[in-house]
């Protein structure tokens, strides 16, 4: 760092020379002031003196005002009180010794030229730190401000004193940077002494230099500022931060109290350290995140630096682009969070975003958050240090689902993270994924939840859509999107993108036998697993399924109400198309276009095609005790294929059913009740495929009578298998052969297609013939 030598004379010598030589010049030294001198070729030397007690820390610098006559290199030794030679230096320009008081007394300090015959100015300083100084007139020193720029000059063999207060358990920053050099090469250089004068730490730095330190006594501490290289000169800016009290922000600067959402915007110059403010309650979870917005000089990584309201260290974190710090407060109070440049030399802009979940927060402009729709999308964008915040209201036992999923990665890599707090600021649940994340959470307590959305990785950015799904609540549908009614019987096409979740409703009452098909039918070349889950009325999970190819459920309601289907992929990052089939065995549904199904003609045996996620429904009326007899003969096997032959009575409810890899049959049996059958025709295996003929023994669907009797003066009629609510006639003949049928009766057709049809009994005719049909 610097020339120097080292004069070791023995004792007897030493007493000599001081007796002979240190004549020419002697005056005190003054703590902290200039004290200039003159060496000529006849006044060799000049002596001066200072009384310091043990323990205290001296810095002596001298620097070269002016060189008079050949070359002069200012040399400084120190002499103990006993005369003894502690230490000596010489430069070209300037010199110094820093040496500890071991005995209290007077010291000497003895100046001279340490090339021969050179003559000159000099100025030296004197710094006794513990103890109190001078500031020289024009000057720099004193009193530091906690949170402010203090600029100096150092000039050759300056060394500019600085005080500030500090309480047992502080936490301190000094950081200063080179503003100019004005000569040479300017390494700023900060020295901490202790209340005592004790030396604490020291650092320099081509650019700027730094200390942390936690004080572990209170008192007046002193800083020295010099130059780490000698002959050089320049201006510097130090700044001082005491976590945990009370501190000033610079004009022009930034700083102060931090709101919860907002962006706050800075600029890190060489030396800088801003200081933010936030309250909180213990228990609340805070967020801090810190992004580069710029570099502007050399190499710039954000550093954050959170403390307590007693000022104590909590934790940190920095980044070449963005840090990030999660914390949960255990005390309530203001809290500190200091900002600085974490690489010695650099300066940027940078953004702080500051969270507390279960707290109000704003939404800065043009960015995103806010309350949350259900079944809605919710586009946003997550740059450096982003935090979306997001919130939605629920009701206990509600079930929630969150899934996000990335649309496009803007700056090296962009992965969803996702994170649930609940209405007491309290962590649920989190998810992360390079594509697509999701949460699934049954809500324990009602109130507002609220949503907080990242970049996993740091230094990434991207596009994101958050979708949120409250089963058992409204929701819409996105423009473009699939969801809404399910009809009984019909396809159901949807896509399912990156973080999709497609809702989907239907009603149904307590017995009703329900069933979910959803098959993978696209094309795209991404991992698409369709994933079906079943909701009750109430929100609360019922069931879910999940394949590679197509997924089933078949529940039994037990109690009526609009249930919830939600339709996503189970497998994160991938997308395909789905198709979604739902019966609602004993209910009316409907057969879609170019697909097979619907009522049975007693001389035709159907055939059909079984395709991912299909549903054949078939439907007959019979009369109690009719005989039934179903074969499902398989035609082809496209893939995998194991039919499945399923018998419902009019109530929905399942009499028999059979499966076989090449038949599925229903022996003979009788009809337990009169009144409108159903039959499905599926492939028991997942992701099976192929054709099949569906055999009856002459079953039919449509009207028919089922019996007549003579009830009081009434002949009365009952029929099953009407159109629901349409309006029937009872025909009557008392001869088949001359056909000639009159209208005897007209009924309505209750909902479930049963008919009953009455007419004045005549007791004159021997018999009696009936029809019935549809007016």
């Amino acid at each position: 760092m610097k020339a120097s030598r080292t004069m070791h004379v023995p004792g007897i010598s030493i007493l000599l020379v001081f007796a002979s030589t240190f004549v020419s010049y002697a005056a005190v030294l003054s703590n902290g002031g200039n004290h200039t001198g003159s060496i000529t070729t006849n006044d060799v030397n000049d002596t001066w003196t200072f009384s310091a007690d043990t323990g205290d820390s001296i810095i002596l610098r001298i620097g070269e005002v002016t060189t008079a006559y050949g070359t002069f290199s200012p040399w400084i030794r120190l002499y103990s009180p006993g005369g003894v030679l502690i230490e000596g230096d010489s430069s070209a320009s300037d010199a110094e010794i820093a040496h500890s008081i071991t005995n209290t007394g007077v010291y000497t300090v003895v100046v001279e030229s340490y090339v021969s015959g050179g003559a000159g100015t000099y100025n030296l300083r004197y710094a006794n730190a513990g103890k109190p100084f001078v500031i020289p007139v024009g000057d720099e020193g004193g009193e530091l401000t906690n949170g402010e720029n203090h600029f100096g000059m150092i000039g050759l063999a300056d060394v500019d004193m600085w005080t500030f207060s500090a309480d047992a358990g502080d936490l301190i920053i000094l950081r200063i940077g080179e503003v100019s050099t004005d000569l040479g090469t300017f390494s700023p250089w900060i020295l901490l002494y202790g209340p005592d004068g004790s030396f604490i730490e020291q650092d320099a730095n081509s650019s700027d230099a730094l200390i942390s330190y936690s004080a572990t006594t209170g008192g007046v501490y002193t800083v020295v500022v010099e130059n780490y290289i000698s002959g050089g000169a320049g201006t510097y800016n130090l700044r001082y931060a005491n976590a945990g009290k009370p501190f000033v922000i610079p004009v022009g600067d930034e700083g102060g109290e931090l709101t919860n959402g907002e962006n706050h915007f800075g600029v890190i110059g060489l030396a800088d350290v801003d200081m933010w403010t936030f309250s909180a309650d213990a228990g609340d979870l805070i967020i801090l995140r810190i992004g580069e917005v710029s570099t502007d000089l050399g190499t710039f990584s954000p550093w954050i630096l959170l403390y307590g309201p007693d000022g104590s260290f909590i934790e940190q974190d920095a980044n070449s682009s963005d840090a990030l710090i999660s914390y949960s407060a255990t005390t309530g109070g203001v809290y500190t969070v200091v900002v600085e440049n974490y690489i010695s030399g650099g300066a940027g802009t940078y953004n702080l975003r500051y969270a507390n979940v279960g707290k109000s927060f704003v939404v800065p402009a043009g960015d995103e958050g806010g309350a949350l729709t259900n079944g809605a999308n919710h586009i946003g964008i997550t740059d450096l240090a982003d935090i979306d915040m997001w919130t939605f209201s629920a009701d206990e036992g509600d079930t929630l689902r969150l899934r996000i999923g990335e649309v496009t990665t803007e700056l090296v890599s962009f992965s969803p993270w996702i994170l649930l707090y609940g209405p007491d600021g309290s962590l649920i649940s989190q998810d992360t994924n390079s594509s697509d994340a999701e949460i699934v959470h049954a809500a324990t307590t009602g109130g507002v939840y609220r949503v907080v959305v990242e970049n996993y990785i740091s230094g990434g950015a991207g596009t994101y859509n958050l979708r949120y799904a409250n089963t058992g609540k409204s929701f819409v549908v996105p423009a473009g999107d699939e969801g809404g009614a399910l009809t009984n019987g019909a396809n159901h096409i949807g896509i399912t993108d990156l973080a999709d979740v497609d809702l989907w409703t239907f009603s149904a009452d307590a017995g009703d036998s329900i069933i979910l098909r959803c098959g993978d039918v696209s094309t795209e070349p991404a991992v698409f697993s369709p994933w079906i889950l079943l909701y009750g009325p109430d929100g609360s999970s019922i069931t879910h399924s999940a394949n590679a190819s197509d997924a089933l459920i078949s529940h039994s309601i037990t109690s009526g109400g609009v249930y919830t289907v939600v339709v996503e992929n189970y497998i994160s990052g991938g997308v395909g198309t789905y198709n979604l089939r739902f019966a609602n065995i004993g209910n009316l549904f409907i057969v879609p276009s170019g697909d097979e199904g619907g009522a049975l003609a007693a001389e035709i045996f159907p055939e059909g095609e079984v395709d991912l996620g299909d549903l054949d429904l078939f439907e007959f009326s019979a009369c109690a005790g009719d005989p039934i007899q179903l074969d499902c003969i398989e035609l082809v096997d496209a893939g995998g294929m194991t039919l499945q032959l399923n018998l419902y009575d009019p109530d929905g409810v399942l009499i028999d059913s059979d499966a076989g890899s090449s038949e599925a049959a229903i022996p003979l049996l009788a009809a337990p009740e009169a009144g409108t059958y159903t039959i499905l025709v599926f492939s028991y295996s997942a992701g099976g495929s192929g054709t099949y003929r569906l055999e009856h023994n002459g079953l039919q669907d449509g009207i028919r009578l089922c019996s007549a009797e003579v009830i009081g003066l009434d002949e009365t009629v009952f029929g099953v298998g009407a159109e629901p609510g349409s309006t029937n006639v009872l025909w009557a003949t008392t001869n088949l052969v001359t056909g000639i049928w009159e209208p005897a009766a007209t009924n309505l057709a209750d909902s479930a297609g049963f008919v009953l049809l009455s007419s004045e009994l005549k007791t004159a005719e021997e018999q009696r013939y009936f029809k019935i049909g549809q007016h």
